[in-house]
């Protein structure tokens, strides 16, 4: 088995014939904390907590968890600032518009899925300890707010 800076101790048991370690792409990590993010807003909680088992996770360690996810997301805005500029459009005598819906080029993110589908690991630890948990649908609150982008030029 070769070694890597990554497969030191401590990390998830492997079969030692395996190639390779277990890593989290990135991407994936900041949708995550998102995520995360949006259930933990006050109007959302409520909602979200009847699908939280208390007995797994304790709030001390549920508050550290949104902190480093809010980290995260900050630390990601601020490596990757889109220096795009946002227009705004004149509308009369001292009123403007800002104009948010700009087109964006983006990575294929379907194709950054499929990639991840096709070389993750199986092993049961790791689909245990996140991947399986994260993938499970969440249905949205009731009252949830979706905005058309369309209406927003």
């Amino acid at each position: 088995m070769k070694e890597h800076l990554y497969d030191g101790p401590g990390t998830f048991d492997k079969d030692p014939d395996e190639e390779g370690f277990f890593v989290l792409i990135q991407g994936f990590h900041d949708i995550h904390c998102l995520n995360e993010l949006r259930k933990a807003l006050y109007f959302n909680k409520p909602y979200y907590k009847q699908y939280e088992d208390d007995t797994k996770v304790t709030e001390p360690n549920r508050r550290s968890h949104i902190n480093h996810c809010l980290d995260n997301v900050r630390e990601r805005l601020m490596c990757t600032a889109d220096i795009g500029l946002i227009p705004s459009v004149y509308t009369g005598p001292h009123s403007e518009a800002i104009k948010f819906a700009n087109q964006h080029k983006c990575h294929n993110y379907n194709a950054l899925l499929e990639w991840k589908q096709q070389w993750e690991a199986k092993h049961p630890a790791f689909v245990h300890a996140g991947s399986k948990h994260e993938l499970l649908p969440v249905r949205p609150p009731p009252d949830a707010i979706f905005h058309d982008p369309s209406t927003l030029s």
